[in-house]
Order: structure tokens, then sequence, then C-alpha cells
């Protein structure tokens, strides 16, 4: 859930995995595991990738992300 919510910001955005992973200081490797929803981040990382992509962490959390912004 949270990784779909991140790969559509993503695309929004613009951004691979690899510029989230600069723009959020996480590790690239972890942004690849939430993305694929191998495992989830902990706060820590939501908020700074929720800053990243220009949302909240509520909004990032959404399950109807997808829907809500017709994708």
């Amino acid at each position: 859930m949270i990784g779909n919510n991140i790969r559509v910001l993503m695309q929004e955005n613009g951004y691979t995995q690899n510029e989230l992973a600069l723009r959020s200081q996480c590790n690239m490797w972890a942004i690849s595991r939430y993305v694929n929803n191998v495992h989830t981040p902990g706060i820590k990382a939501l908020q700074r990738i929720a800053v990243a992509l220009g949302v909240t962490v509520d909004e990032l959390c959404n399950n109807n992300l997808r829907e809500r912004r017709d994708i």
C-alpha cells in the first residue's frame, strides 16, 4: 500500500528511485524495498519521503491515493 503510493507520487514528480533516495536522504536500497512492498518504512523514513514528495505522512499512507489522483 505505502509502496504503491510512493510509486504513484514518484511518477507524478518525475523522480527515479535514486532521485527520491537523494531527496529524502534514504538509502537507495531502502527506497527500492519500500516501492516494491518488501519492507514498510519507519516513521522517520516516512517523514523524509513525504517531504521529498511534497505530501503529508497521512496522504502517503492513504489507502485510496491512486483512486483519488485518478491514476
